[in-house]
């Protein structure tokens, strides 16, 4: 479905952080990181890869998100990939979210992964969303490793969820693989890890589109479509002193 995304949504500044040359052990091979950006939000996100060093480390690049305003719930091409009467119906138990605001943050994600599987040489993906800020505890040396670890370990996955938020930690529910994975997927979508082998397997489940992006990933892990797991212990949360575009929050709890 990622070659037939329409062009309408296509990226209008495709944004490269030229990487910084380093011996090969400083950097993590065959990995790109995309950063979904809203206008408001670009020189938080300049300022984050340079305080993170992450074109030292990989590919970056900026993708502008997908805005509310640039979305026609009445456009062709729409009605035939979103599910307007699902969104409604789920959306009122909700607090302070939107349709637009939902679809932009999941259709941002398809873009992303448009340009990656076009564009993109490497094979591995991580997507940020620009308010994405380090754990407490995590610095770029500790991210390094874990990234490394789990791209190159022998572990077949979809997609894992590096910053996982409001996800079900109580001891008689969570099912661990290993020291630092887990089963329950959780919510929040600002930092997932990806492939392109699991790009192609997540796009046959993404349409029509009827609920949260982090619903989907959460109902697609669960009922086992995809493999899709998240840490344990996460590298990523989200930056409570900036303003979220889709619904009002102080904080992202990690667990409930």
């Amino acid at each position: 479905m990622y070659m037939t995304f329409k062009s309408a949504y296509s990226s209008r500044v495709e944004m490269y952080i030229n990487p910084i040359i380093l011996d090969r052990k400083e950097r993590i091979d065959n990995f790109s990181i995309y950063i979904i950006t809203l206008p408001k939000r670009m020189n938080y996100v300049k300022n984050m890869i340079k305080k993170y060093k992450l074109q030292e480390i990989c590919n970056v690049k900026i993708v502008d998100a997908v805005l509310k305003k640039d979305i026609n719930l009445n456009d062709s091409f729409t009605k035939k990939i979103v599910s307007i009467d699902k969104l409604n119906n789920r959306l009122k138990k909700s607090v302070n979210q939107s349709i637009l605001g939902q679809l932009g943050c999941y259709m941002s994600h398809l873009k992303v992964f448009d340009i990656f599987m076009n564009k993109d040489r490497n094979d591995n993906l991580l997507v940020l969303e620009d308010d994405f800020i380090f754990e407490k505890g995590v610095d770029v040396y500790s991210f390094k490793r874990i990234i490394n670890k789990l791209i190159n370990e022998n572990l077949k996955y979809d997609i894992i969820n590096i910053g996982p938020c409001w996800r079900n930690c109580k001891k008689d529910n969570i099912q661990n693989i290993n020291n630092y994975l887990t089963k329950d997927f959780g919510k929040c979508t600002h930092s997932l890890l990806t492939n392109k082998r699991g790009i192609n397997n997540i796009l046959k489940y993404m349409y029509p589109i009827d609920m949260a992006l982090d619903d989907k990933y959460d109902y697609l892990t669960s009922n086992r479509f995809i493999i899709g797991y998240s840490l344990i212990n996460r590298l990523f949360d989200q930056n409570s002193k900036l303003e979220s575009n889709i619904q009002s929050r102080t904080l992202t709890p990690k667990c409930v």
